[in-house]
């Protein structure tokens, strides 16, 4: 079991990250020392795009939750565990911090740059995340979005190690969830992020993190999926459509 573990996230989620970091300050304070808040997770283009891929009943549902964490992001909900805030992750300053932290573990999750090659071959120390899309098929941005698009019956929560390239590294455990007719982009981001299951997943998975990195999971298709990156516009307003006025996907 890793004894010093740090978190990489984001600073700028402030609906579903929260969640998922009082769940493993509460679970895991022992084994976390430091969370590390990462800043560019939230462009004004993310934002736009996340917008229109919304019903209006859930913009209301967000921005209602933001108006709740802006009068309480003060009080300290992460059980004393020491936090960071990082501009540039792959920067001298990150590295020596990585370094210096004796750190056994190095756990992603919602931290929106790329670890770069560089990164990795300076820091001795496995650097692992939490994908909320299935790999390698749904690589990148988007995950829920594109798996709705392609009628997927499945999404999932995948747990693999990173490497040099873009969720690329070796897939080590993953989380199913169904895909039902209700299901929008935003819900299957709940189902992943806010469920007790995906919490319990998590917490295993970086206990039990010696026991699962020797069991890669194989996927032998042969098939290189492509990165996603933003949608096409004619797809965001397909959604936009489909979601406001005829109810679902």
């Amino acid at each position: 079991m890793p004894k010093n573990v740090c978190i990489l996230t984001t600073i700028e989620d402030d609906f579903f990250t929260p969640a998922v970091l009082e769940q493993l300050s509460a679970n895991l304070k022992k084994e976390i020392s430091c969370i590390v808040f990462v800043s560019g997770f939230a462009s004004m283009k993310r934002k736009l795009f996340t917008f229109f891929l919304l019903k209006f009943s859930e913009v209301f549902e967000v921005l209602k939750q933001k108006f709740k964490h802006y009068f309480t992001k003060k009080v300290d909900k992460f059980n004393g565990i020491k936090t960071k805030l990082i501009n540039n992750i792959n920067s001298e300053e990150s590295i020596a911090f990585f370094n210096e932290g004796n750190f056994d573990l190095i756990v992603s999750i919602n931290c929106n740059q790329i670890i770069k090659k560089n990164t990795l071959d300076k820091v001795p120390i496995d650097f692992v995340n939490f994908h909320p899309g299935k790999l390698p098929n749904y690589r990148g941005l988007f995950p829920s979005f594109y798996s709705l698009l392609n009628k997927e019956r499945e999404v999932c929560l995948s747990f693999h190690k990173i490497d040099a390239g873009i969720d690329t590294g070796p897939l080590m455990k993953e989380l199913i969830y169904l895909i039902e007719r209700k299901d929008t982009v935003f819900s299957l981001y709940k189902k992943i992020y806010l469920n007790k299951k995906s919490y319990n997943f998590i917490i295993d998975c970086v206990k039990n993190y010696e026991l699962y990195k020797k069991n890669i999971l194989n996927r032998s298709d042969n098939i290189i999926y492509p990165y996603n990156s933003y949608p096409k516009i004619k797809q965001v307003i397909y959604f936009f459509i489909k979601l406001n006025i005829f109810g679902k996907i």
